[in-house]
């Protein structure tokens, strides 16, 4: 029996929507799945957004460039298609009436719920919380992450059903919000990995990999995130260096796999300080999502200080290939890692190169760990989310 059926989605920027569509019509099974909007929307953004920004970028493109020209065009071209879809389309909010008409049920993922939709008395609204970093430690995002979480938080009144991804984020969010939110509408749906994450053993596909990204031969530390202050990787670096020089260790290497995110210049500084240091340092950008399971499986351990996470999937990840953990004390760690790992105050070296020392040292360890992480990993799925998330619609709707 079909308990819950997805009868459309929505978006706020047109061309998330265009880019969807065109997605959709890729994948077959998804065709029943509309995106709402109004009749000849199509059309009519196609027509205004995309010649808009065909027209702003020949304008841009005939200045003369330099570093810093470069930077403020990009700039200007976010600011001005921005203001398109504000002005053309999160203000007019081009959802169908028909579809609000004949729904039950309003989830946003992430973004805030529109005031038409809080509006409709025959909708349950609801939306996901991951966390609120960017108010509780706002010297890690820019303004716009910390203005958008406002509104994200403004947008949720009493009415609202509220799923978050963590005990932790539940905490954080009832403590910041107050009598604002009502504490028996807000539960708690685990994140799940994908089955991309698996223990491989395979040992043909593992030196493939190896030689794609760099990585070599000799056993690794490794580190899965964006490469930003949040995630403190200067500190895993300090640790990383500290073992290398105190314990004249020879045979690892710091991997460090992930995207340049905001104000990671801390980080590359810390690497170039010791030459011999940075010669133990691999860091291999992006990685394939098919082959990270790989990259993962063959890691002699994971290292996460990050100071502070919503949910942290990449430890759960890395849990689901069997890595030994080390990771973070504070916020959702603890809840995601369990007895799987060996935690650590993030905020202190000598704690951390001593965790990483003891894994490095103890093959007993490894193979209890790797043990307890396959096992801590199987609490969580995408299933068991679905489910939650399920139940607490019906929960919404029989009250």
């Amino acid at each position: 029996v079909q308990e819950c059926t997805t009868s459309f989605c929505q978006a706020e920027q047109g061309d998330a929507i265009l880019n969807s569509l065109e997605y959709l019509k890729t994948k077959p099974k998804f065709n029943n799945i509309l995106f709402s909007k109004v009749d000849n929307f199509d059309e009519f953004y196609k027509t205004f957004y995309y010649n808009k920004q065909s027209a702003l970028k020949k304008i841009l493109l005939n200045q003369k460039t330099t570093p810093f020209l470069k930077k403020a065009r990009n700039r200007i071209e976010f600011s001005f298609l921005s203001y398109i879809d504000q002005f053309f389309f999160i203000n007019k909010n081009f959802i169908n009436p028909v579809d609000l008409k004949n729904s039950d049920i309003y989830h946003s993922p992430f973004l805030p719920i529109s005031t038409k939709i809080r509006n409709q008395k025959n909708i349950k609204s609801f939306i996901t919380i991951h966390d609120l970093i960017p108010l509780l430690y706002p010297k890690y995002f820019n303004r716009g992450s910390v203005d958008l979480m406002k509104k994200i938080l403004n947008s949720i009144t009493k009415d609202t059903w509220v799923l978050c991804v963590s005990e932790s984020t539940k905490n954080d969010l009832l403590n910041y919000m107050g009598n604002r939110i009502d504490a028996n509408k807000v539960f708690v749906t685990h994140l799940g990995a994908s089955t991309l994450f698996y223990r491989n053993t395979d040992s043909f596909e593992s030196a493939k990999i190896r030689i794609k990204y760099g990585i070599g031969e000799t056993p690794y530390i490794l580190s899965v995130c964006t490469l930003e202050p949040r995630k403190n990787i200067d500190q895993t670096i300090r640790a990383f260096a500290q073992l290398l020089k105190q314990q004249h260790i020879s045979d690892l290497n710091l991997v460090l796999v992930g995207t340049k995110g905001w104000d990671f210049d801390n980080i590359f500084s810390e690497i170039a300080k010791d030459k011999d240091v940075s010669k133990k340092i691999i860091i291999t950008g992006y990685i394939d999502d098919e082959d990270l399971a790989s990259v993962y499986s063959n890691a002699m351990m994971f290292v996460y200080p990050s100071m502070y996470e919503g949910f942290g999937l990449p430890i759960l990840e890395a849990m689901k290939c069997g890595v030994p953990i080390v990771a973070s004390n504070t916020s959702s760690i603890p809840e995601v890692v369990g007895d799987a790992g060996i935690l650590v105050d993030p905020n202190n070296q000598i704690e951390l190169a001593s965790a990483i020392l003891s894994v490095y040292e103890n093959n007993t360890l490894r193979e209890e760990l790797t043990s307890k992480s396959l096992e801590q990993a199987n609490s969580f799925s995408w299933s068991k989310c679905c489910e939650e998330t399920v139940s607490s619609y019906k929960i919404a709707i029989s009250q």
